[in-house]
């Protein structure tokens, strides 16, 4: 199994990132959140 952490503004932008450098479709990927992005 691979794995990645990436950072973004937003969770969707995070995971994006992470199905790009992992190549893999969303569908064939598992994420945890670590840390919610924070607002303001």
């Amino acid at each position: 199994m691979q794995w990645v952490e990436t950072t973004g503004k937003t969770t969707e932008e995070a995971k994006g990132l992470a199905l790009d450098q992992l190549g893999v479709a969303e569908d064939d990927a598992e994420f945890d959140i670590l840390e919610e992005p924070k607002t303001g």
